[in-house]
């Protein structure tokens, strides 16, 4: 089996694995939750209308502090939404293993040990990076 063909096994077995599978659930879950479909519709429309104030020469300055409280109300609304609430602990936990992974195949590639335990340092992701020195 080539590297290639390596990495399309892996592919599967995240597929396949527990911790994926919460995250597709959890996405279905958010995705027939119609109240959170709605808030999410209103809060998208907001924010477009936001970004069309803001692009004006003249941006109606009240209107845009009025929209931007809307969204901030929206986005807690969204964020406290329990079906939203297992949706982000589920993908955070996917992405930590898919980092871990990524961090793996880098070190391993700079010829580091693929099994050690320590610190698998940058993985090129700095999404949940702190810094790089």
């Amino acid at each position: 089996m080539n590297l290639i063909e390596l990495a399309r096994h892996l592919g599967e077995e995240i597929q396949n694995d527990e911790v994926y599978i919460k995250v597709r659930m959890a996405e279905q879950k958010l995705e027939i939750d119609k109240e959170f479909q709605k808030l999410l519709s209103v809060f998208n429309e907001e924010k477009a209308e936001l970004n069309e104030q803001i692009a004006k020469k003249s941006p109606d300055r009240e209107k845009v502090q009025k929209l931007n409280l809307s969204l901030q109300e929206k986005y807690e609304q969204i964020s406290k939404n329990p079906n939203m609430i297992v949706y982000r602990q589920a993908q955070e936990k996917l992405n930590d293993i898919i980092k871990k992974i990524s961090g793996i195949i880098l070190k391993s590639a700079q010829g580091g040990d693929p099994y050690s335990d320590e610190d698998y340092g940058c993985t090129g992701d700095c999404s949940g990076c702190h810094g790089c020195g």
